[in-house]
């Protein structure tokens, strides 16, 4: 094969794999945080303004410092809101969100608010929201 047929296969093979107009580009931002022991916090994502179709995921495991960790498990991010996934993680509720759409700064935010019921384990909260930009 000459050097310029291969080029044109690349460039053919680059067109070709150029995604349909319109075609919403999968994408996903994450953020964590730490609840200690009988208290309350807010775990949030800004996305860019144009983002469309946000998808949240809020899930909760143990946290450690060291060592080994627990599996994820999903907490509910409608209402009515509450318990995270039982039997571990229980003790730990979603207690309220809020979406925020200010077209006027270039971003978008989702946030949940999180309840930590346990007396003695600290708990990480994990918020991922996949979207599609146009």
């Amino acid at each position: 094969m000459t050097q310029t047929s291969s080029r044109r296969l690349a460039i053919l093979l680059g067109i070709g794999m150029l995604p349909c107009p319109g075609a919403a580009l999968a994408l996903q931002g994450c953020n964590q945080v730490e609840i200690a022991p009988r208290s309350e916090a807010t775990v949030s994502v800004l996305l860019p303004d144009p983002a469309t179709d946000p998808r949240p995921q809020l899930t909760v495991r143990n946290a450690h410092k060291a060592g080994p960790v627990d599996n994820w498990t999903a907490c509910p991010i409608t209402k009515p809101y509450g318990a995270c996934a039982p039997p571990t993680h229980a003790d730990v509720a979603t207690v309220g969100t809020r979406w925020v759409v200010d077209p006027g700064d270039g971003m978008q935010l989702i946030a949940f608010r999180l309840k930590n019921g346990s007396a003695s384990v600290k708990r990480d909260v994990r918020l991922c929201v996949q979207y599609g930009m146009p």
